[in-house]
């Protein structure tokens, strides 16, 4: 029997074009799933893994993931830095709104196609594995929180995908930490530009006034776990963060699953290190 390995393709712009991808993918996921079970083969390779699992991820591919540990991640939004001082520059450079961030690995190679499948692959049993290791990263840090709320999408993303990734997590790790999931919190009230490419500060222009929050009674005085797939520069954690405060949540942290890694920043953290050497 042959593998099915993770496959990463453009989506197309025509609306029908989409119907149609969409619809073929949902299928292709049922019958991909009723060939290879989950629990059965790493979602990664597609090997058969050696006992059922709740990370459905075999060792080889778990060990080519790139952890970010608490001694090389900025203190504040938890990216992967190389060379001296504490934070990224993008914390120096900008405000951040939420209170302490962390990503359970850096989003590049197996990561990234794990987080494509899931999010555009029409593949939401993927939120197990990606859900369990958040839930071992949140463990690790012992943070303590009441709500789990998820970045919302826009209606439109929704149609399209079928389901919210980041919603779908917070399940996960509510189910794992018998913490309640807030769905109906955050709402994306309009939609916004593609932000491929953009910078912290252009990210934040182009989402401003696209988040709101609804039911804001559920966030006085309490401490938010804000969950999202991936973060690139931190942008829409921010925003998400200050809507959340505002409506009288007194803390925010942020979990995610990978983490964009700034090259530039990297290297000018590296280029630090060399001049301190010197």
């Amino acid at each position: 029997m042959s593998k099915i390995k993770l496959i990463i393709t453009n989506k197309p712009k025509n609306k029908f074009l989409v119907c149609v991808k969409n619809a073929f993918a949902h299928t292709f996921s049922a019958f991909s799933r009723a060939l290879y079970p989950n629990n059965i083969k790493c979602l990664c390779c597609g090997k058969d893994l050696k006992t059922k699992q709740d990370i459905e991820i075999c060792d080889v591919c778990l060990n080519m993931l790139t952890f970010i540990p608490e001694t090389s991640c900025c203190k504040k939004c938890g990216s992967f830095i190389t060379g001296s001082g504490d934070y990224c520059f993008n914390c120096m450079d900008n405000k951040r709104e939420f209170d302490v961030g962390r990503s359970v690995v850096v989003f590049k190679d197996l990561a990234q196609g794990l987080v494509h499948s899931f999010k555009f692959g029409a593949k939401p049993y993927i939120k197990n594995a990606l859900g369990n290791l958040m839930t071992n990263k949140l463990l690790s840090l012992g943070w303590k929180f009441d709500v789990i709320v998820p970045v919302p999408v826009s209606k439109k993303r929704l149609k399209q995908r079928g389901y919210n990734q980041a919603y779908l997590l917070g399940e996960v790790i509510s189910k794992n930490l018998d913490v309640p999931v807030l769905n109906d919190v955050l709402i994306k009230a309009k939609e916004t530009p593609d932000q491929v490419g953009l910078n912290f500060n252009d990210r934040q222009e182009n989402l401003k006034g696209s988040i709101k929050v609804n039911n804001s009674q559920h966030l006085k005085d309490k401490t938010v776990l804000l969950v999202d797939d991936v973060i690139t520069t931190g942008a829409t954690s921010s925003i998400c963060a200050k809507a959340l405060k505002q409506a009288g949540a007194k803390c925010v942290y942020v979990i995610s699953f990978a983490n964009v890694q700034d090259k530039i920043h990297t290297e000018k953290n590296a280029e630090t290190k060399q001049k301190n050497k010197k």
